[in-house]
């Protein structure tokens, strides 16, 4: 374990079977041990997306390595081993705020049509939702990853989650999506756009909060107040 300082708070870094890993700890740590996890990049645009302000609100933030995984079940595995060892080893409480930057967006969806009850919130940002619109140039990859061949394989499969947001909703599971109106990484209409308007649907709660004129970069905001608001709100144990 190696142990420095992120961002002036404590973070140790650690091999988790075979995947690089981080905990970073909140000064004054709230009595349920909450957390946020993020699940794809981590060191992007920390200071936009929340992370910061949540330890300072007292949370927990990890993070586990999956990549290559693109959130296969194989890359499933990777997360429901961590999320057990945070839990039941290191006493984290039972449900976590889940933080989905870019293709992060498609590990916490797949975690959350998984394992609904152990997701408190969502925060996406530019986010893949959906398998088969995954950009272009790494759907390849994506395909092998999920043992398909053709668009429809993939937008057909169970593993899709864009397919299952039931499985969120029956959990009233708060999403809140930041987007860029020019992104063409990952097009709204394509994800952001599909699920909210399912997800309204079926009666679960969605902010989405657009940015006109902005891409898929940068992520966040400049003050990310009302993402870590709607977080801390909506996080019910």
């Amino acid at each position: 374990m190696q142990y420095s300082t992120w961002h002036g708070f404590k973070r140790c870094d650690f091999d988790f079977m075979g995947h690089e890993a981080f905990i970073a700890e909140p000064e004054k740590p709230l009595a349920e041990r909450k957390w946020s996890w993020c699940m794809e990049w981590p060191e992007a645009f920390v200071e936009r997306c929340g992370a910061l302000d949540l330890l300072a609100r007292g949370y927990y933030h990890v993070h586990v390595s999956i990549k290559g995984t693109w959130a296969s079940p194989e890359g499933m595995k990777i997360l429901n081993d961590f999320y057990k060892f945070l839990v039941e080893e290191k006493g984290f409480a039972p449900k976590t705020a889940l933080m989905g930057l870019s293709r992060g967006g498609l590990a916490s969806y797949r975690f959350a049509t998984e394992y609904p009850e152990r997701v408190a919130v969502i925060y996406g940002d530019a986010p893949v939702c959906d398998l088969a619109s995954y950009p272009a140039h790494v759907r390849d990859e994506v395909f092998a990853a999920y043992g398909c061949k053709t668009v429809e394989d993939i937008a057909a499969t169970d593993l899709n989650p864009i397919n299952h947001l039931d499985r969120i909703a029956r959990y009233n599971i708060p999403i809140i999506h930041v987007i860029g109106l020019a992104d063409e990484v990952v097009v709204p209409a394509e994800h952001t756009d599909i699920l909210e308007k399912r997800y309204r649907e079926m009666g679960g709660l969605i902010k989405v909060l657009k940015r006109p004129y902005i891409g898929h970069h940068p992520h966040g905001y400049d003050d990310p107040e009302q993402v870590v608001d709607f977080i801390c709100e909506n996080y019910a144990l």
